[in-house]
């Protein structure tokens, strides 16, 4: 009797486990944004925790999901999209601004459960460790904020202007193409190539702030 109970009860827990796997899949594939506020929610914890590396490590990982998100909405503009952040260069002075900026700001994300929140928060580290003259981890940084938020021109500028100051022309001008595709900043670009870039007077980075923070 015990033994043929066990069986049942096992089958009944291979049952449930399948379904939560197939529940797992289903979201992965279609709704990935779920799993993604998921680790934004580990991502506040580690905060609170004052852990930076593991804080950011998080939000990498959301990230990551959202960019799934986001590849079910734009297909073509996410075909070699990767999140690649890299903090092993900077020190750790810097990290405790950043923790001490993801600490006030996670949590406002994570209520509001939102992709272009994040998308702020990303441009707002990416600005920090600018002015820290990390300017490779920057444009990092500004990159995974249009990954998220690719209808705002102000990201796409900062980010050309982040390269055009670093020397790297070329790159600078394939972001404000890959701007070209989207209707809400293609004619910000459009002017920003044509006179801006055309002459190489270029906006300081950092002169969007106040616009980007706004939009929260």
């Amino acid at each position: 009797m015990n033994t043929k109970l066990t069986k049942i009860f096992l089958s009944f827990l291979s049952f449930l486990l399948l379904l939560m796997l197939a529940d797992l899949i289903y979201v992965y594939k279609n709704e990935p944004k779920k799993l993604g506020d998921i680790f934004l929610y580990l991502a506040v914890n580690n905060s609170k925790k004052r852990s930076p590396d593991k804080t950011l490590e998080n939000l990498d990982n959301a990230a990551r999901f959202y960019l799934k998100e986001n590849r079910i909405l734009y297909k073509s503009f996410y075909d070699e999209a990767k999140i690649e952040n890299n903090l092993t260069k900077i020190n750790n002075k810097t990290k405790e601004k950043l923790l001490e900026y993801l600490k006030n700001n996670l949590p406002v994300a994570l209520n509001k459960k939102s992709i272009p929140q994040v998308a702020i928060i990303y441009y707002n580290l990416g600005l920090m460790v600018y002015r820290d003259d990390y300017h490779k981890e920057a444009t990092e940084y500004f990159q995974t904020a249009i990954f998220l938020e690719p209808e705002s021109g102000q990201l796409y500028l900062e980010l050309a202007d982040a390269y055009f100051y670093s020397g790297d022309f070329e790159k600078g001008n394939e972001v404000l193409k890959k701007c070209l595709q989207f209707d809400s900043p293609k004619k910000q670009c459009q002017d920003y190539l044509g006179k801006n870039v055309r002459i190489k007077s270029f906006e300081q980075v950092g002169i969007f702030k106040d616009i980007i923070d706004k939009t929260k």
